[in-house]
């Protein structure tokens, strides 16, 4: 398990520039990059690169975890890694997302919304053409597509596309609206299927994320608190630096994935050993 001081920067191999983060089973956190890896940052701040199995040309887009597997999002398809050897899954057009919906996870790919069943993996019809990201609720299916967003009503087996300037990515809800980035902007949904995208200033949203309770902005400029009050959405600086990639709930805290600092310790979420 990873414990750190909470400005403590995790660099592992120099020169990665990290892309995502997730939690291993064993308490670890495992690291995508533009340039090597995938990594498992161990107990003893070791590096160790995890990368038998995958193809030499595919470019991971996102480190997952569901349960006790970890999976790679990447160019050639969805991978889970048993062991210290990535194995293919059903899933072989380029995949984007995947996110734990209860007992069912769900996978963005290239070809469609696809959920697990059983060992395996089946192609749902509840989208057309490409999804970059998914977000369920017990009613809807938020996707995130080329023109926009799009819902798929469980309920009504309907499917309502809503154009955007931007495709949206980093599904996210705060106090019940929809919240995501697209093209640098903050999308922010009314709860009545509009949705508005707000810049601020020089900084640009690049995804959005909840941990521990809290939903962050991760931007070209560091790491954000997403806050609202008098009906506007502000930006709190957590942190200020360079781009900021993704944020994960760890055992003991909440962790950053930065593209040139490596990962550090979210200050004031780290937790208490029993």
């Amino acid at each position: 398990m990873v414990h750190r001081s909470p400005h403590s920067f995790l660099t592992g191999p120099q020169g990665l520039l990290l892309t995502s983060l997730t939690v291993h089973p064993d308490g670890g956190l495992m690291v995508s990059s533009m340039n090597g890896g995938p990594y498992l940052l161990a107990e003893d701040g070791g590096w160790t690169e995890l990368c038998s199995g995958l193809p030499a040309d595919a470019v991971i887009h996102r480190l997952e975890s569901d349960h006790a597997a970890v999976y790679a999002c990447t160019s050639r398809g969805l991978w889970v890694l048993r062991g210290a050897v990535w194995e293919r899954t059903d899933i072989t057009a380029p995949c984007y997302r995947l996110r734990s919906t209860g007992s069912q996870p769900m996978a963005a790919a290239d070809d469609g919304l696809w959920v697990r069943h059983g060992d395996g993996w089946v192609r749902t019809d509840y989208a057309e053409g490409p999804v970059y990201d998914m977000l369920a609720t017990p009613q809807m299916i938020f996707m995130a597509q080329p023109l926009g967003l799009a819902f798929f009503d469980r309920y009504m087996q309907t499917l309502e596309p809503i154009p955007l300037e931007a495709v949206p990515t980093g599904l996210t809800v705060l106090q019940g609206s929809l919240l995501g980035a697209a093209g640098g902007s903050l999308m922010i949904g009314d709860k009545r299927g509009r949705f508005d995208l707000v810049r601020f200033g020089r900084i640009q949203v690049l995804s959005v994320a909840e941990a521990g309770g809290r939903v962050y902005a991760c931007t070209s400029r560091g790491l954000y608190r997403i806050l609202t009050w008098n009906g506007k959405y502000h930006l709190c600086s957590v942190k200020q630096g360079g781009p900021v990639t993704d944020l994960i709930q760890g055992r003991s805290g909440v962790y950053a994935a930065t593209l040139f600092d490596g990962v550090w310790a979210v200050p004031g979420t780290e937790r208490v050993r029993a």
